[in-house]
């Protein structure tokens, strides 16, 4: 299992003390937990290359946000910890918030798909590694159609919707329907409000 790189920076002593015991407590996520100096933000950052920061909203303004996510090559995600009300300008830093009344099952699904990224964008995976049929599959399955609704709607067998499927998963090394869909929005074959229209 690879390791997730987690920098904490300023956040409340209590709150930096939980998080690291509820992280330290997560069986699918391989982390190591480094605490981030607000003085040598850009150093350490440089240095550590997290994957994912989990910071006080209050202590990352812009130029902070786009330190940390320059640091690591794949861009760090940056998670902030809602304790209180959080200005929307402040909010729209981060990739997740995350608030202390959150179970830690919330936490480690945050950051499962915050290392999702990151392990595609290593693996060089783009859109274009697929055909426009494998397209077509990924966003039916972003959408929630079985495999008998893709099939129908592509005019094909369920059989070669089910060997799409099985290709794709071997390209992507994304083996659930909620991994695809991420990679789907992430690869702008499909939008957010395209799957919120479906299921509404």
């Amino acid at each position: 299992m690879k390791q997730t790189v987690i920098g904490l920076l300023s956040l409340p002593p209590i709150i930096e003390s939980g998080i690291t015991s509820m992280i330290g407590k997560m069986r699918s996520v391989n982390c190591s937990i480094h605490r981030i100096d607000p003085a040598r933000i850009k150093e350490q950052a440089a240095h550590l290359r997290p994957t994912v920061v989990i910071a006080d909203p209050f202590a990352v303004g812009p130029s902070t946000a786009a330190e940390l996510r320059a640091s690591s090559k794949n861009g760090t995600k940056l998670v902030g910890i809602n304790y209180c009300a959080i200005p929307p300008a402040s909010a729209r830093l981060f990739d997740a918030i995350v608030s202390v009344h959150d179970q830690a099952s919330a936490v480690e699904s945050i950051l499962n798909k915050l290392s999702a990224f990151e392990d595609q964008a290593s693996e060089d995976v783009e859109s274009k590694s697929l055909s426009q049929r494998e397209k077509d599959v990924v966003i039916g399955i972003a959408k929630g159609l079985s495999n008998k609704e893709i099939a129908a709607r592509m005019s094909v067998s369920v059989n070669t919707v089910m060997t799409h499927r099985r290709n794709i998963s071997a390209k992507l090394k994304i083996h659930s329907p909620a991994g695809i869909t991420i990679y789907a929005i992430v690869s702008k074959l499909i939008k957010l409000e395209d799957i919120k229209t479906d299921l509404g």
